[in-house]
């Protein structure tokens, strides 16, 4: 189990890394292909 938490915690991490640094291919790396992202207002 924790394992699990642990590479959970770490895509969290990365998540904001990416997102703060406005890096948008290594925050879309983080997906699925086929993911969907839905912002805070729903777009």
């Amino acid at each position: 189990m924790t394992s699990a938490i642990t590479e959970v915690t770490e895509v969290v991490h990365a998540f904001a890394e990416c997102w703060n640094r406005h890096d948008m291919n290594a925050f879309a790396a983080l997906f699925a292909p086929d993911a969907e992202f839905v912002d805070v207002v729903g777009l």
